[in-house]
């Protein structure tokens, strides 16, 4: 029964998708009509509706496209860095820096000045692993240029100078002790007694060209700086186990071809042209150097310089005559009374005039021939007579002439940049820290800026 009414509704379905509704329903019953009728029309309207309403679109607009934003480099290597922080991204590998990063990074290992409170202790010595550095070995190094530099600038300019010298120079004495530690570990017998004989070859050196072949003197001339002959002898042996170690460890890493030193000649080819000079010989007659012993040009009396004209003029006068028969030079050495007499009137080659009182005397040789002499020349402080020696043109050396030069300076800045990575790994992994060297800067130049400019010794 229920199958037999399932099939009469589908019966009654497919018909009135054959026939239509209108026709159906004129052939049932009357009693069954009403009914019928209704729903065939809610039928009909669902079938036509339906797909009417699937073809509308929607009223909403569609969601707005968002195009996907490409970062920068920088961008993308600021985020990494920031997750490395946080700890969410974990490096493998060192991350090339870009540019403000490496900036920032140079910024953090600077050294920061740190200001010691009172009865605080100086920082007077530093540990590199097993060996120490001291302030006395850090000043003595730059006795020769500490007082030029603090004769040009302010207590505050040379405070300045001072730390960031220092800062530089104990990174460099840090690398060496710490490379020195390798490569004496690895030395023979034979090889350690080879380096010995080698650094008292040249402490004998010093001695008898500066301190007259004695001991003793070398010894009473570190004493001033607190220092001691073990400690200078140190240093030559760490000096020359240095150096040899560094360019046997990393010159074979080197190569350079020979297009990159054409293109560094291109480069850098103003560096290696001469400007055109001349060469300058110069007899100076000063009206000066004829008055009286003592007297000065400018107080003397007005009957004094005229006189001294008169004599000057009859000197340069001979000077003349004496130049028709003998060379230039020995009429210098003989007649001349001014500067350069002794070598012969020579005052080198010149690019430019001289300045003043020379300047007029010494643009003529810019005027002359090769070999040409001047007439005598009146100034208003003597004669002059001038000659003008070789001429040499301006000239650009060839790759052929530079290379060698050129393959010496890549080579250096390249085994630098070597030593100094390495160097830096090194002290990852010794004892010093940041905070020790800061300190040990920072006592080294508050004692040199304390220091009186006479003064020769750096004891505290």
């Amino acid at each position: 029964m229920f199958f037999a009414d399932e099939w009469r509704q589908i019966g009654f379905v497919s018909a009135v998708y054959r026939r239509g509704p209108g026709e159906y329903i004129a052939d049932m019953p009357c009693r069954s009509r009403p009914f019928l009728s209704r729903f065939a029309a809610l039928l009909v309207c669902a079938v036509w509706t339906l797909p009417l309403q699937a073809c509308r679109k929607p009223d909403r607009p569609p969601p707005e496209a968002k195009r996907p934003v490409i970062k920068s480099r920088s961008e993308l290597a600021q985020e990494r860095q920031a997750g490395i922080r946080s700890g969410r991204i974990r490096p493998t590998t060192r991350p090339v820096l870009v540019e403000s990063e490496r900036r920032a990074a140079e910024a953090r290992r600077a050294l920061v000045p740190i200001t010691l409170g009172p009865g605080a202790i100086r920082a007077d010595m530093l540990m590199v692993n097993e060996q120490t550095i001291t302030v006395a070995e850090i000043l003595y190094a730059l006795r020769d240029e500490t007082e030029t530099v603090r004769a040009a600038q302010t207590q505050q300019g040379f405070l300045t100078w001072a730390r960031q010298t220092i800062g530089s120079m104990i990174r460099r004495e840090i690398g060496s002790l710490l490379l020195y530690d390798e490569a004496v570990s690895n030395l023979a017998k034979e090889q350690h007694e080879s380096l010995d004989k080698f650094v008292d070859q040249r402490l004998s050196d010093r001695i008898a060209r500066e301190f007259g072949g004695r001991t003793a003197r070398l010894e009473a001339h570190l004493a001033e700086f607190g220092l001691t002959l073990d400690v200078y002898r140190s240093w030559l042996k760490r000096d020359a186990v240095v150096s040899q170690y560094t360019r046997e460890k990393f010159l074979p890493r080197i190569s350079i071809p020979r297009h990159q030193l054409i293109a560094a000649w291109k480069t850098n080819r103003d560096s290696y042209t001469s400007p055109a000079r001349r060469e300058l010989f110069l007899i100076d007659v000063p009206f000066a150097g004829f008055l009286a012993e003592g007297a000065a040009w400018e107080t003397a009396a007005e009957s004094a310089r005229a006189q001294a004209r008169l004599e000057a003029m009859r000197h340069v006068r001979k000077i003349s005559a004496a130049l028709n028969t003998s060379p230039f030079e020995e009429v210098a050495r003989e007649h001349s009374r001014g500067l350069k007499a002794a070598e012969g009137g020579s005052w080198g080659f010149l690019t430019t005039p001289l300045r003043a009182p020379y300047d007029v005397a010494s643009q003529k040789i810019f005027e002359f021939e090769q070999g040409q002499v001047s007439e005598p020349i009146e100034s208003e402080r003597g004669w002059f007579i001038v000659k003008c020696g070789r001429i040499e043109e301006e000239k650009t050396a060839s790759f052929v002439e530079t290379q060698a030069q050129l393959r010496r300076v890549i080579e250096n800045q390249r085994l630098n940049t070597l030593i100094s990575n390495y160097v830096g790994d090194l002290a990852e992994d010794s004892t010093v820290s940041a905070a020790d060297v800061a300190a040990f800067v920072e006592s080294a130049a508050q004692r040199l800026s304390r220091m009186p400019a006479s003064t020769t010794s750096w004891q505290p």
